[in-house]
């Protein structure tokens, strides 16, 4: 079975309803108009042959080395950390025809309190990429809030590297807990999710 893990950056900077919005800056209308948001990058990890990432630039005009649609069509799952409810929509409405089949986050949910959804998350609890990584010996290397802006300052290859850091978080963590050896990061349980290809 191939996989392809995948992460987006955004251009546009999502408006904080208790800040105004800094005039030095773009901003989309909010977390719905994933229209209007851009993509930075999209980093991405193919179990055929790595790491690599796309410039959005390259993905509207479509002059890159490789159709990504192509590269998506070629792997039995894409895999994200809560591309389902952000990534894939973000994508679709920037012409790239992606479905997420393993929604990390929601496995990882499943194996520590029974459901998806984040509602019945236990009160205090945590499961965003970081808390998860830094329960692991790992670390995220910046913000995703603060990409559009590093990104609109021309600090692109910080972005760059940022999206691939994440992208390989998701893969370790995934291998972590396909192997039962995931650390809960609120109670150090140990959390298995099950293979991708076990779900069809």
């Amino acid at each position: 079975m191939s996989y392809l893990f995948y992460d987006c950056e955004i251009i546009n900077l999502i408006p904080d309803r208790k800040t105004p919005n800094d005039p030095n800056y773009t901003y989309c209308k909010g977390w719905g108009d994933y229209a209007h948001m851009g993509i930075s990058v999209l980093g991405f990890h193919s179990s055929f042959d790595g790491l690599g990432h796309i410039l959005g630039e390259c993905l509207v005009n479509h002059y890159q080395k490789i159709d990504f649609n192509d590269y998506i069509k070629a792997h039995d799952f894409v895999i994200g950390f809560n591309s389902k409810s952000f990534d894939d929509k973000l994508c679709i409405c920037n012409g790239i025809q992606i479905k997420t089949h393993y929604d990390l986050l929601d496995q990882i949910r499943l194996a520590a309190f029974g459901t998806t959804a984040w509602q019945d998350t236990p009160s205090g609890f945590s499961y965003t990429l970081g808390a998860i990584a830094a329960s692991n010996g790992m670390a995220k290397t910046g913000s995703g809030e603060l990409a559009p802006k590093l990104w609109q300052d021309g600090k692109k290859q910080e972005v760059i590297n940022y999206c691939l850091n994440d992208v390989q978080l998701t893969v370790d963590i995934f291998n972590l807990g396909i192997n039962g050896m995931l650390i809960d990061p609120n109670n150090q349980n140990l959390l298995t999710i099950p293979m991708p290809e076990d779900l069809c």
